[in-house]
């Protein structure tokens, strides 16, 4: 699917409910799922492999879709340098999520947003975009 500019897009990992059958040994099965925010429709799924987890379904399932220019948002699991890398190399921009479990990150992010709000974001970099449809602003940190 051909992206236009500034859209968003949603990635996340769902188990199937009712796909497990303990009888016979077999484990649930896990989706990775891209979903076009506006246009409200699945774009691609991936199935994680049964010996992994989301981290290495995300980078594929990306790599199928036509993402440049879009918006990419992942949940805290897929906040990883990979596939930052991934999106970029897309030409896309991302929003990912952090929790205290990440081991320094959190703490380091909380520390910058800790500075930069006690100096008003007087140093921080902003980006502003407007058009007819809507308004977006991005803090891009050096």
């Amino acid at each position: 699917m051909k992206s236009s500019g500034d859209k968003l897009s949603n990635i996340d990992g769902k188990c199937l409910c009712g796909s497990d059958d303990q009888k016979l040994g077999k484990r649930a099965i896990y989706m990775v799922s891209a979903w076009a925010v506006e246009n409200e429709i699945v774009l691609g799924q991936r199935k994680v492999d049964e010996k992994s987890n989301e981290i290495t379904a995300i980078p594929e399932l990306l790599k199928l879709l036509a993402i440049s220019g879009c918006i990419v948002t992942i949940d805290a699991m897929g906040t990883q340098t990979n596939i930052a890398k991934t999106i970029l190399e897309a030409h896309a921009d991302y929003v990912l999520s952090v929790k205290e479990n990440q081991g320094h990150l959190f703490e380091d992010i909380s520390t910058l947003f800790a500075v930069d709000q006690a100096q008003n974001f007087k140093y921080a970099s902003f980006e502003y975009k407007k058009d007819d449809q809507q308004s977006t602003w991005q803090n891009r940190y050096s």
